[in-house]
């Protein structure tokens, strides 16, 4: 659903349509590309090890039991 709401967002980008009515498609598609890729997070914290979830610290953060 991601990667049809991202072709959609370029289409009407470059849509030669008026801004009247391509603008809030294009805010809409935008819209439920967040609400997707927020549910694929949580889902992905829901079902993932906390060992196994990506860092963006490289590493520094401690996380083992022991």
């Amino acid at each position: 659903m991601n990667d049809e709401c991202e072709r959609e967002l370029r289409e009407y980008m470059h849509s030669d349509e008026p801004g009247h009515w391509a603008v809030p498609r294009a805010v809409l598609h935008r819209y439920w590309k967040r609400i997707d890729a927020n549910l694929a997070g949580i889902l992905t914290s829901a079902i993932e090890p906390v060992q196994s979830i990506d860092y963006l610290d490289a590493g520094r953060t401690d996380i083992a039991d022991d």
